[in-house]
């Protein structure tokens, strides 16, 4: 059983406050406990947040999985999930960002668990080439540096960001667009509710969370249709793999001119 030891004014104020409670005040929140209760809950959360490893849990969508976790994090097995094969999700709990690799990747996972939330991203980074990797946020490499881990700029790693994000290639005002690949695009999209192939960008320094396309610029405008015309949810969020990085936005030579 874990133990976690209290200064006496915290442990008064957690009994002024759960006697309000009790004698039901229900206007008692986190504030009236006072700053010296804040000042212990990462000790609490230490102990109260960790599952050992693998607790039979359930998906926000109601699939059976295995779970374990530790203090802002939580590692996810699903024997069989949307596509029917075996995928293991990094959560962040802090950020909200999660973490995609196909297949079994629990003993990796457990043996990085000790390093927390650091240590546990370095597996992802270390496994995703070779997994299928995606992460279901649009985080810039910032997120990565916060942690220490290096993001190599051609790691096969999907994306799925906002339409709104995706900038145009250089070329694409110089194309003819060729409606009938346009309406088949667009009624694949409908169809499928997504976009089998993931868009390639790159990442732009000047505009942080933007990203230029450097193949799949029919994709993005099928998507943009689908938005327009109510067959995509609001939300919708493109796949994109980064396969580099500019320092500006590149337009054509003709535009420089």
């Amino acid at each position: 059983m874990a133990k976690i030891e209290l200064p006496l004014n915290v442990v008064l104020a957690l009994f002024e406050a759960a006697s309000k409670v009790r004698d039901g005040d229900t206007t008692t929140t986190l504030q009236d406990i006072g700053e010296t209760f804040q000042a212990v809950f990462p000790e609490l959360d230490a102990v109260c947040s960790t599952i050992e490893p693998w607790q039979r849990g359930k998906t926000a969508s109601g699939t059976d999985n295995l779970v374990m976790a530790g203090p802002g994090w939580k590692v996810s097995y699903k024997i069989a999930s949307d596509t029917g094969e075996p995928e293991t999700a990094l959560i962040d709990r802090d950020q909200g960002a999660t973490f995609v690799l196909e297949g079994d990747h629990r003993e990796a996972y457990f043996e990085a668990r000790q390093g927390g939330m650091p240590e546990l991203l370095r597996t992802f980074v270390s496994l995703a080439p070779e997994h299928g990797a995606e992460y279901t946020e649009p985080l810039d490499r910032t997120y990565f540096a916060r942690y220490g881990v290096h993001l190599d700029p051609l790691a096969q790693i999907v994306i799925h960001v906002a339409s709104c994000q995706l900038l145009y290639s250089a070329n694409h005002g110089f194309k003819s667009l060729d409606l009938a690949k346009l309406d088949d695009m667009s009624e694949s999209i409908r169809t499928c509710g997504k976009i089998m192939n993931p868009l390639r960008v790159v990442t732009i320094r000047s505009q942080p969370g933007r990203y230029q396309i450097v193949d799949g610029d029919l994709r993005l405008t099928g998507v943009r249709q689908c938005n327009r015309d109510g067959h995509l949810p609001s939300d919708f969020r493109v796949p994109v793999i980064v396969v580099g990085e500019v320092d500006d936005l590149v337009v054509h030579e003709t535009l420089k001119a």
